[in-house]
């Protein structure tokens, strides 16, 4: 079962993790998370030194909190723009002077988009910039390795996205309902749509999507619209949202455990 911890200081606990948890509006110094994060939602949360350096966090996801001197997670997630605003603020220390403005540029990107409540920007914005910077491919490799504190997967990441073409390009964009042929269940940036075998149909933008009680709970807003896509068009569905803000996610057909698309 997972954890969903609320409105608590957690200063000085040592606090062992299950997947799709939910941490809201939580503040504290010193905090040690160990075990299983992956697939957690972070809110609002406000930690100084939280320390992930013992747990798994991959496909975290993190809106408004604020991470201050944090230890990662040796998989921490560069899709998770929060955990990566706090990462590579401290990692940019780290590097040579002539290199940090590189860096920093990123960081300014990152922290921008947050205090916009935009979170749209992405890693093929973010990294063509910063690719150029650098005398080098080679060059500009290694020094983000050294901002991200040797982690190859955040490397790896980094440089499928260096396109030039896709530097002012957003990704998230989406003007039409998602297709569903005979029937079914699909699920792109502009919402949800099932169709029954007899013509009942569900279907919503993201804004009219229903709303957790815990903000930005990931698994809880998953509930929701299971609940009201199985009401409206008779057959179950499962949902892995990836994004509330911005809204991406994907679904299928019938009951399957949460983790499904990863498997």
């Amino acid at each position: 079962m997972r954890l969903v911890v609320t409105d608590q200081d957690l200063s000085g606990q040592v606090i062992r993790g299950r997947p799709f948890s939910y941490i809201g509006r939580c503040w504290g110094t010193d905090i040690t998370f160990t075990g299983d994060w992956t697939h957690v939602s972070h809110f609002a949360n406000i930690f100084i030194r939280p320390d992930w350096s013992k747990a798994k966090t991959r496909y975290s996801y993190s809106r408004f909190n604020t991470f201050t001197d944090i230890i990662a997670s040796p998989d921490a997630e560069l899709l998770d723009h929060e955990m990566m605003l706090a990462l590579i603020g401290a990692g940019a220390q780290n590097v040579a002077a002539k290199h940090r403005l590189a860096a920093n540029n990123v960081v300014t990107a990152l922290a921008g988009d947050k205090a916009g409540a935009y979170f749209l920007v992405s890693w093929s914005n973010l990294t063509p910039d910063y690719m150029s910077a650098f005398k080098t491919p080679e060059e500009a490799e290694t020094v983000f390795r050294q901002i991200v504190g040797g982690r190859e997967h955040l490397v790896r990441h980094l440089l499928k996205h260096n396109n030039p073409a896709d530097k002012s390009r957003l990704v998230w964009d989406e003007d039409d309902p998602p297709y569903v042929g005979h029937w079914g269940v699909e699920v792109n940036n502009w919402g949800v749509k099932a169709v029954s075998k007899d013509g009942k149909v569900y279907l919503k933008r993201y804004h009219e999507l229903p709303v957790p009680a815990n903000n930005h709970d990931r698994v809880e807003m998953a509930e929701l619209i299971e609940a009201e896509v199985e009401k409206a068009v008779g057959f179950p569905a499962t949902l892995n949202i990836q994004s509330i803000l911005p809204w991406r996610a994907s679904a299928t057909y019938g009951k399957l455990p949460r983790d499904w698309w990863v498997q």
